[in-house]
């Protein structure tokens, strides 16, 4: 009976402390439009870029698994999957890259960077943006989604901080979604953070929600911009969010493994 309570206080260690598996099947998505993603999105699945429709310009670029990229660019109701206004690259795997004009805006530098980058576990998601515009009353919205994510951590905080520089005005906010398909807005992580305006005024701030998903599962940062008045304004942020771990069923098996062991050594100790 001792060797029983002794194997399974011993498994209930290995298993509260072995790392968890990671999705396999990983996809990045990083849209940049002058259209939202609700309305870019057309009578299909939200998560199957093919489908998309919208009256402005917009681009999905997407690294899979293997490393294959796709590029997709509409320009009123042309999808092709070449662009000649923008430009992808991804120098590490896990980072996405994108810069160019589209609308109104000068995309200077978007970077998408998850798992599996260096020092990007499963979960982790950092959207960088850098953004100009000359003209007044314009839109432009960017995401970053990944699918395919595993484990499911105990929460999640999100962190939206940036500064505006501008000869006219301009708004920033940012959000965070989970759900089980690409630009998911299913389910949002915390509250929508901003919108923040200023010039030459850091903007920060955070949110944070419970995880209620089911691997394998999406992330989704959404960041919106609105370009307002006459004047050049330009926008350096970045939207991260980071996985709250470890879990608490592993803290509470991990525990009852130790309490139990301990247990164990003790009476052999004592006897």
């Amino acid at each position: 009976m001792r060797k029983w309570m002794i194997a399974l206080a011993v498994f209930a260690v290995a298993f509260a402390v072995a790392p968890k598996k990671a999705g396999a099947q990983t996809t990045q998505y990083l849209y940049v439009g002058d259209v939202s993603l609700s309305s870019a999105v057309s009578g299909g699945t939200q998560g199957s870029p093919g489908t998309w429709s919208g009256a402005g310009d917009w681009v999905v670029y997407s690294e899979d698994s293997s490393g294959t990229i796709t590029l997709m660019k509409s320009s009123g109701s042309t999808i092709g999957v070449t662009a000649n206004d923008l430009v992808g690259a991804t120098p590490t795997p896990g980072v996405l890259t994108v810069a160019g004009t589209i609308g109104a805006w000068t995309i200077n530098i978007d970077t998408a960077s998850g798992a599996p980058a260096p020092g990007y576990p499963p979960g982790k998601e950092l959207l960088s943006i850098n953004h100009t515009t000359t003209t007044g009353s314009t839109e432009l919205h960017v995401a970053y989604s990944q699918t395919g994510i595993a484990p499911v951590p105990a929460s999640w905080v999100a962190t939206f901080n940036g500064t505006f520089t501008t000869g006219g005005t301009a708004t920033a906010s940012g959000s965070a979604f989970q759900g089980s398909d690409a630009f998911s807005l299913a389910s949002q992580i915390g509250s929508t953070m901003g919108p923040f305006s200023g010039s030459l005024i850091p903007f920060a701030t955070s949110t944070s929600g419970p995880a209620n998903v089911i691997p394998p599962y999406s992330l989704t940062e959404t960041v919106d911009l609105t370009g307002v008045g006459a004047g050049t304004t330009t926008i350096n942020g970045g939207l991260l969010l980071l996985p709250q771990t470890p879990e608490p069923s592993s803290i509470l098996l991990f525990g009852t493994g130790l309490l139990g062991l301990g247990g164990i050594l003790r009476r052999r100790f004592l006897a």
